[in-house]
């Protein structure tokens, strides 16, 4: 009887984020466009930089047998470091337009420039209802991701 009412419970909460059967602001279809393409090139990024890590990887090992400097060597690295700045600088994008997605969709009132909006959703009654709290904590405290 319990798994019944909290699956009954699940299916009310993830309707409010079907987006075919509500009708949402155009700024929060325009935000949910926006994470859909952010997602698509962080999982692009994310590949560029698996690529240049095993190049690197490669250069290193051949510097630790004594073998010729790589012509390569010194741009393998630069695209790296590219890479991995443009990650970061994304995913903070990211979490920005995470933020500003679930205050339009969910009506919360704040400004979209405002500062520590994470935080403010985090307290936020309505988003409580929705256990975005737990989730944001849930974040915050993997330490791999701050």
């Amino acid at each position: 009887m319990k798994k019944k009412q909290t699956k009954i419970k699940k299916e009310r909460t993830n309707i409010f984020f079907n987006f075919k059967k509500n009708k949402f602001s155009k700024k929060t279809v325009d935000y949910y466009t926006e994470i859909r393409r952010l997602t698509g090139d962080l999982i692009n990024i994310a590949s560029r930089v698996s690529r240049s890590l095993l190049l690197c990887k490669g250069d290193i090992e051949l510097l630790n047998r004594g073998s010729f400097f790589p012509r390569e060597f010194p741009n393998d690295f630069n695209d790296l470091r590219y890479h991995l700045e443009n990650f970061c600088f994304r995913a903070g994008a990211y979490k920005d337009k995470m933020a500003n997605f679930i205050n339009q969709a969910l009506q919360l009132g704040f400004g979209e420039r405002e500062m520590g909006l994470v935080e403010k959703i985090q307290h936020n009654g309505i988003a409580k209802k929705y256990h975005l709290d737990t989730e944001i904590k849930k974040f915050y405290k993997n330490k791999s991701f701050t």
